[in-house]
């Protein structure tokens, strides 16, 4: 009985030992990151900035590969159809994801249940700019002027 409790515990540790060896050995190939707008755009830097950092973390060579059209979603489409391995990763603005499928209803992706968002790499500010030689000096101004000269503008 003691033997077939000690062969029972090796062949528990094996398994266990064996189960966690191949969870440490991700990642065990380059990772692929896809960008869906093209070089030079603010996401294809951002993942430029982040890819040199990140393959020495994970002790592997990430890949930027651009993907370009519609907006982003050619790019966001081919990530939802690549294998959910971990091999295949986005970074997007936010617009493919969450204008996109509002805006066109031939969008083939679902956000919601396609992806998982990992981190929030970068936070943007927009600001809206006109001429200071324009007459408005604030928002509610502005639109007030462009209606006024709707045909003008």
């Amino acid at each position: 009985m003691f033997r077939f409790f000690i062969a029972f515990l090796m062949v528990t540790f094996s398994i266990a030992a064996g189960a966690q060896n191949s969870a440490d050995q991700y990642p065990n190939k380059p990772i692929k990151a896809i960008i869906p707008f093209g070089p030079g755009s603010s996401a294809d830097v951002l993942a430029r900035i982040f890819s040199d950092r990140l393959s020495q973390r994970l002790k592997q060579p990430l890949i930027i590969e651009n993907r370009v059209g519609a907006g982003g979603t050619i790019g966001v489409s081919y990530v939802t159809k690549a294998p959910a391995d971990g091999y295949t990763i986005l970074i997007t603005t936010s617009s493919p994801l969450t204008i996109n499928p509002i805006a066109d209803k031939n969008v083939s992706y679902k956000v919601e249940s396609e992806l998982t968002p990992v981190a929030v790499l970068n936070s943007i500010g927009l600001m809206l700019v006109s001429s200071p030689s324009l007459p408005p000096k604030t928002l509610p101004e502005l639109i007030a002027y462009l209606k006024k000269k709707s045909r003008e503008v």
